[in-house]
């Protein structure tokens, strides 16, 4: 199973079904009882879960969801903020911040993939 805390949602792989279900978290607890088909996701979630998992999310007849919401751009500016903080405490190397190259490759994959 596969957590992300962003969105209080554990998502589950049935390989022989070809489906993706989703769970409710609750209390850092997985509710059971809150199964549920993944059919449609924004874009920060399809790719997390093709990243995860390793698979064609369309394989499994989950599709992007292109009309995001503040939400879920909020949650994508947390991500990215996490990502700086993370590179700043790590002290095992020099502090690295995001360069210009990769927000940019950052921004025009977002792009591209909005665009599908």
């Amino acid at each position: 199973m596969f957590i992300i805390k962003e969105y209080s949602m554990a998502i589950k792989l049935d390989e022989e079904n070809k489906i993706l279900y989703a769970y409710d978290i609750k209390n850092n607890v997985v509710d059971e009882n809150s199964k549920h088909i993944l059919s449609e996701v924004n874009n920060l979630i399809y790719e997390k879960i093709k990243s995860h998992f390793k698979i064609n999310p369309k394989d499994y007849f989950l599709n992007i969801n292109h009309y995001t919401n503040e939400e879920d751009e909020y949650l994508e500016s947390i991500e990215i903020a996490n990502i700086i903080k993370e590179r700043s405490i790590n002290k095992t190397e020099s502090t690295k911040m995001i360069t210009e190259n990769e927000m940019l490759n950052y921004l025009e994959n977002k792009l591209e993939s909005s665009k599908i």
